[in-house]
């Protein structure tokens, strides 16, 4: 049966900082003091740890290891509530950093993985959608301080896939191919006014032929005609 009593271990370092909010940094068990359950030399079952720099973390353990459910922060006061399996957060976990960025979702190995909400900039910019390895991939849905937003595929933090951006003000959206963040592929852009663009992007920009004709159909309409039909301003 577990007994509860204090010990103190050797003259070892604290955790390391974590990678910005992603990875949680190894827990080393040296120069730290534990107050809790044991199970014959092991800590095992609901345990605190206290490092020399002030980092603590409370909750379940088993094997010498956080397991189960468990509180982790750092000196610098950020810090991980959430699930542990063998050491590492994995399950269902809200991170909160000292500056104000949160992430709450599902973890793997110190890592996002699955589903979550990651919020920016003091709840002005979340993104809601998948994570795979701490970053951003499959879809979801980004919105901005600034009003504007994006929906669609994501890979390695960007977008990139199909996916619909909306300006800030709301008066144009892109809709279609992205590739590393940038309008890439064949999409439509249109505005608020009735007026849209359907053809091929390339980095943002629209890909034309090298030689064009302008047709001016009425006051402030122009219809496009490209060599090789790369795209139609209507």
């Amino acid at each position: 049966m577990p007994v509860f009593f204090t010990s103190v271990s050797g003259d070892g370092a604290p955790p390391t900082l974590w990678q910005f909010f992603c990875r949680v940094a190894p827990l080393q068990n040296a120069g730290a003091i534990y107050a809790g359950c044991w199970k014959g030399n092991q800590r095992w079952g609901v345990g605190r740890q206290v490092w020399k720099d002030g980092t603590v973390y409370e909750g379940e353990w088993r094997d010498n290891l956080p397991h189960g459910r468990g509180r982790f922060v750092l000196a610098n006061g950020d810090e991980y509530i959430g699930e542990w399996k063998e050491g590492l957060a994995s399950g269902v976990g809200i991170f909160q950093s000292h500056t104000g960025i949160t992430y709450e979702g599902t973890w793997l190995k110190h890592s996002q993985q699955g589903y979550g909400v990651e919020t920016l900039d003091t709840g002005d910019t979340i993104y809601m959608g998948e994570f795979k390895n701490g970053a951003k991939e499959g879809r979801g849905c980004l919105r901005w301080n600034s009003g504007a937003s994006y929906e669609g595929q994501w890979s390695a933090n960007k977008c990139s896939g199909f996916g619909c951006y909306v300006d800030a003000s709301g008066n144009a959206a892109y809709r279609g191919d992205w590739r590393r963040g940038e309008m890439d592929g064949f999409g439509i852009y249109s505005w608020s006014s009735g007026r849209s663009y359907e053809g091929q992007y390339r980095k943002d920009e629209k890909s034309v032929a090298p030689h064009h004709a302008l047709i001016s159909l009425a006051p402030c309409m122009e219809f496009f005609i490209f060599e090789k039909s790369f795209g139609r301003l209507f």
